[in-house]
């Protein structure tokens, strides 16, 4: 009986291969990339390998011990699925509704003879808890254990005629340790927390957060990358009070951080993106503004603990400013959210998909310069 440790990966994008598949090869485990790209996979069948290399310190590394798989080979992807012990996805959040109908298959009154970790690598907040409330709105099957995370690791846009996939040598994996049943496989190269909801909002805020915003900055100054955005001291300057104002609501919330740790931990996020070889597009990083300025979402966790305990927040309203005032012709969600503020006013679309109050709404209307 072959005993090794079994994972399928949803999505053989850069996530998928340079952080998740790096680390199932680092743990030993046999893994298999699903992609809708059947391109993509018949290139990885045929090398049975790829290349990582880190941009910081020019390690180059080789990832086997894997096979991929085209989505739509279903009868191949449900076996794949009852014989996995972990499964995981990085093919964005707003797609995982896709997955439902393929789980449903696969898992509905069928008797698994083992526990599958199910982990979304995503980002946003628990997501895997997400995608269990819609799965058990169909089937419940108590074989599958649904395992939130955080997730950090930048990987630019790539260089079609590069051999190796280019990323930062940095990354940060923190899981769930009160959904991790002490009857699955552990994986190591990660972090475990019993606190995670404060590894989230930390790094959805500081991240993801600032890096929208730089994207933002950049876009309205008519800057095509990030690192080029940093260059302009209005834009720091503007940044430190933006972080000012979201690390003393994350001290609200969490009082186990310090405020020099978080500091920190945001300049050091900066720095990170603040290079000219990652070719990080301002255009990429402002994508799907409903999504960014919904409930639950960077800017939202951010500002509500500094409402609801009266702390500063003006510097707070500006990314959803920026925001609702893009005109991005390339994202659909942005001439969806152009429209319909053309068709009933920026303050009803902004009470829509925001849910603030009134006077917050009123008061990012109302900002005049950013």
């Amino acid at each position: 009986m072959d005993k090794k440790i079994k994972a399928l990966h949803f999505g053989a994008g850069n996530i998928g291969k340079a952080l998740i598949g790096e680390l199932y090869f680092k743990n030993n485990f046999d893994f298999t990339l699903v992609d809708s790209n059947q391109e993509v996979i018949s290139k990885l069948n045929s090398q049975k390998k790829y290349l990582i290399k880190y941009l910081d310190t020019n390690q180059i590394f080789e990832i086997t011990n894997f096979d991929s798989l085209w989505s739509n080979e279903k009868s191949e992807l449900i076996k794949k699925l009852r014989a996995a012990h972990f499964i995981s996805t990085s093919i964005g959040s707003n797609n995982l509704k896709y997955l439902l109908e393929i789980f449903e298959q696969a898992f509905k009154n069928f008797e698994l003879d083992h526990e599958i970790a199910i982990i979304f690598f995503e980002n946003g907040y628990r997501i895997s808890s997400k995608f269990k409330s819609l799965i058990e709105t169909k089937f419940i099957n108590n074989k599958l254990v649904f395992i939130d995370t955080v997730v950090d690791r930048i990987v630019p846009v790539q260089n079609s005629n590069d051999n190796y996939l280019l990323c930062e040598s940095f990354y940060e994996i923190t899981i769930d340790k009160t959904q991790y049943k002490s009857s699955l496989t552990k994986i190591n190269f990660v972090d475990y927390s019993d606190d995670l909801d404060s590894y989230i909002n930390r790094k959805i805020i500081l991240v993801n957060g600032s890096h929208t915003l730089v994207g933002l900055l950049g876009n309205k100054q008519s800057l095509k990358y990030i690192d080029e955005t940093l260059k302009v001291e209005d834009n720091l300057v503007l940044l430190d009070e933006f972080h000012n104002q979201a690390i003393e609501s994350l001290l609200k919330s969490f009082p186990k951080f310090k405020k020099d740790e978080l500091k920190n931990y945001a300049n050091i996020f900066l720095k990170r993106i603040n290079v000219a070889e990652l070719y990080d597009t301002n255009n990429r990083v402002i994508r799907n503004p409903i999504t960014k300025i919904s409930p639950g979402e960077r800017y939202h966790l951010a500002l509500e603990p500094a409402l609801k305990y009266n702390l500063n927040y003006d510097k707070l309203l500006i990314p959803f400013k920026l925001l609702i005032d893009l005109n991005n012709e390339d994202d659909l969600q942005s001439k969806d959210l152009n429209q319909e503020i053309k068709l009933n006013g920026a303050e009803a679309t902004l009470l829509k998909y925001t849910q603030l109050p009134i006077s917050v709404v009123k008061q990012i209307i109302n900002i005049k310069k950013v």
